[in-house]
């Protein structure tokens, strides 16, 4: 989840060191509710977790998603650079800051594809 998290985040572009990126108290609050609720599973402890736990795994996923999308439709926040390929036809490909373009790489060898 916090990988989900962290790689959702619209503001990170492509920052790519995890430990620089935010936690979210959310998820902590999550996690912490779950693992009371399957440790102490048939006491009434663990059935009172269980439901705030559940709200919660519902309200990150929601969050998570809008995060997503948010990341998605703003996708000229990445900076531009070298890329793994979109279409999955070569190993990396050239992002302008605003669009793909066509120069790909395969193996360190620089190629031309055009995209369609």
């Amino acid at each position: 989840m916090l990988d989900l998290w962290q790689g959702s985040d619209p503001a990170a572009g492509n920052y790519r060191d995890p430990r620089g990126l935010r936690r979210s108290s959310l998820l902590g609050w999550w996690w912490g509710l779950f693992l009371t609720s399957r440790i102490f599973t048939i006491t009434p402890v663990g059935v009172v977790a269980s439901i705030p736990a559940a709200i919660l795994a519902i309200v990150a996923v929601r969050t998570i998603t809008d995060r997503q999308e948010a990341a998605r439709v703003a996708p000229s926040r990445r900076l531009a650079g070298w890329y793994l390929d979109p279409t999955a036809r070569f190993d990396h490909r050239y992002w302008d800051g605003y669009a793909w373009t066509d120069h790909a790489s395969r193996n360190g060898e620089a190629l031309v594809d055009p995209l369609v």
